[in-house]
């Protein structure tokens, strides 16, 4: 990826006027809030979460989340905050699995709740931003590849002296511009 591309593209995309960023800003905004005041999310805002990530792919998983309770996303998103860890990369491995183990979501869902609750250091692994970083298909991922994946995104936030999220954001609009 040419990084004067990518310069262009974040001043163009990082910016409240842009409505995608924006309703991204205040989802993040909304889940930071609901952490840092009650430590886990509402089935409400996990909806939201999921709207969000999965937009028109939601219905295709929806069956798997149909029984998903307000009680059990209480808990598991307050597991989830709650969980510390000496090794930030196995806190990666942590956070992620106690939030795939939410029936339906898998790794993609469960990067976008570590990406929307801590957006200067995490992105979400997708088959957009993959393709626009590696140029190549892939729709299934590992937490080893969201690791890869991770380091380069965050490489590139380093370069940018801009949140992690922001890349993240830059790559999926790229790949729309593909």
């Amino acid at each position: 990826m040419k990084i004067e591309r990518l310069r262009k593209s974040h001043v163009k995309h990082i910016t409240l006027t842009n409505p995608e960023w924006a309703f991204t800003v205040n989802l993040r905004n909304l889940v930071g809030h609901e952490f840092a005041t009650q430590g886990y999310l509402t089935l409400q805002t996990f909806d939201s979460v999921l709207d969000w990530k999965l937009r028109q792919q939601r219905k295709r998983t929806e069956k798997h989340r149909s029984e998903n309770t307000a009680d059990l996303i209480r808990e598991l998103t307050g597991t989830f905050w709650r969980v510390k860890h000496n090794d930030p990369d196995k806190l990666v491995e942590i956070k992620l699995g106690v939030r795939m183990s939410i029936p339906g979501t898998g790794i993609g869902v469960a990067s976008s709740l570590l990406t929307l609750s801590d957006p200067a250091n995490f992105a979400i692994i997708d088959f957009r931003n993959w393709k626009v970083l590696y140029s190549e298909d892939k729709h299934q991922f590992t937490v080893p590849e969201y690791k890869k994946y991770l380091a380069e995104v965050r490489q590139l936030a380093d370069q940018f002296d801009c949140d992690v999220q922001e890349i993240d954001f830059l790559l999926w609009k790229e790949f729309k511009d593909l």
